[in-house]
């Protein structure tokens, strides 16, 4: 049984300023102190598996902001009960640190994910004044070592809860030497973030698509590149961090800005160039091929931008700065979007449609997309993933998301095209357009141009 922790309140002046010491007022459960103070009494005894577990609310600040810091207090204490509820028949320890923080030790020979999904499913309906309310519960969880310190137990704890902030895919999060070390680097990411961006580090290149029925390359993807003191940073390293923190709203506008005159540029400089007539380039692999009319560009869109009304027009404003006409800009959305909460993505691509931009549905075929998603979604083009694309001997999925994207009058794009038996195939199989190393690997703009205008077959 579950062991007691707190003592109620009295008018007895020794237990009233034990309370305040040791007590949260509002939810009656024990607070830091009390979990440090009792914590290691409770650790120190040497029985079954001891596990602490750090518990929060995903958003509950925007919870309070919406519906008032009265609700959202009535919301902390009836999760402090129903916690209490699905924890009675361990020995534990309970309490409340802040806000909607709140700590559990628990001692057990159960398998501890089956207590983490118990509590995951438990608490995600919470009930107040008759009212149902749904909530994101993030679990941190760290297996406590024989004669370990509260403390250190706590920030493991926290570390296992702090990485999946932001991602929806994870009920719980299991402390690990790696977790720590994801964490102290994105601390330290975070600290250089809006300094890299104001010196200029994040860099824009351009990966060429080609039109695999005239060879003819008609368009590129911008990415985002980070070079720090000469040395590169992975994009798989800090993209996800800005999604979480934020972060990358500002970096996707200065991203656009930038690939919007890069475009501008490109396509000037390419007509001084006299580079626009049906020229014959090559390619490494000797493949001939000639330049379209003009090059267009597809510039990433995180899905965080849609929680805010105006980003559309502010993309619309960064267009006419730029005097590049909106044509040339391919608005690339991911697919996981669809599933982004209190997002209306229809509504969207639709007035993304009326300012005159193009969009671009990436990754597809990586877990959320349906058919409902292309009848319903303005999508002028559709990228293949690569994954499918390495597997493309084995199976005729790509040809049928090819023929499906055809009923919709959507072009279609394969991502991370490596060898010309791929490309031979997507001919075949009436694949729009490629993109891939078996052209060139994202390059700067400089290097682009380069790519454009020195192949010329002697």
């Amino acid at each position: 049984m579950a062991q007691k922790y707190y003592l109620p309140f009295s008018n007895n002046k020794k237990i009233s300023l034990y309370n305040l010491a040791y007590i949260d007022p509002f939810t009656e459960l024990g607070n830091y102190y009390y979990f440090c103070k009792e914590g290691n009494k409770f650790i120190q005894k040497n029985t079954a598996p001891k596990y602490i577990l750090i518990l929060d609310i995903e958003k509950f600040r925007a919870f309070n902001s919406y519906y008032g810091h009265d609700k959202g207090r009535e919301l902390i204490i009836q999760l402090a009960k129903r916690l209490v509820k699905i924890l009675k028949d361990y020995n534990n320890i309970i309490c409340s640190f802040t806000n909607d923080i709140f700590a559990i030790l628990i001692e057990t020979n159960d398998r501890i994910n089956i207590i983490a999904d118990n509590l995951f499913g438990s608490l995600r309906h919470i009930e107040v004044n008759g009212e149902i309310y749904n909530i994101y519960p993030i679990i941190g969880i760290y297996k406590i070592k024989n004669d370990e310190n509260i403390l250190l137990a706590i920030d493991k704890a926290m570390t296992a809860h702090d990485e999946i902030i932001g991602d929806y895919n994870k009920k719980y999060n299991m402390y690990s030497e790696e977790t720590e070390k994801v964490i102290l680097e994105e601390q330290q990411i975070e600290t250089i973030m809006e300094e890299a961006l104001e010196n200029g580090e994040f860099k824009v290149f351009y990966q060429p698509k080609v039109d695999l029925k005239t060879n003819k390359v008609i368009s590129c993807e911008a990415l985002v590149r980070w070079f720090r003191e000469g040395k590169f940073i992975s994009p798989n390293r800090f993209i996800p961090l800005f999604e979480k923190n934020r972060f990358i709203i500002k970096l996707d506008k200065y991203i656009f800005k930038k690939a919007c005159e890069d475009i501008q540029y490109i396509n000037k400089l390419l007509k001084e160039k006299d580079c626009l007539k049906n020229y014959n380039h090559k390619n490494p692999h000797n493949q001939s091929f000639t330049y379209n009319s003009f090059i267009t560009a597809s510039i990433n869109i995180s899905k965080e931008h849609f929680a805010y009304d105006n980003f559309i027009q502010e993309y619309y404003d960064i267009v006419k700065q730029t005097n590049v006409p909106r044509e040339l800009i391919e608005l690339e959305i991911t697919e996981s979007a669809s599933v982004y909460k209190g997002i209306d993505l229809k509504q969207i691509t639709k007035d993304m449609k009326q300012k005159g931009f193009t969009i671009a549905l990436d990754d597809f075929g990586t877990g959320y997309s349906s058919l409902n998603m292309l009848q319903d979604l303005s999508i002028d083009v559709l990228k293949i993933d690569k994954s499918f694309i390495d597997r493309i001997g084995e199976s005729n999925l790509v040809k049928y998301i090819i023929n499906m994207a055809k009923d919709f009058n959507i072009k279609t794009v394969a991502e991370g095209v490596e060898t010309k038996e791929q490309i031979d195939i997507l001919k075949n199989m009436g694949c729009d357009m490629a993109q891939g190393y078996y052209y060139a690997k994202p390059l700067s703009r400089e290097d682009f141009v380069e790519y454009l205008t020195n192949r010329v077959l002697q």
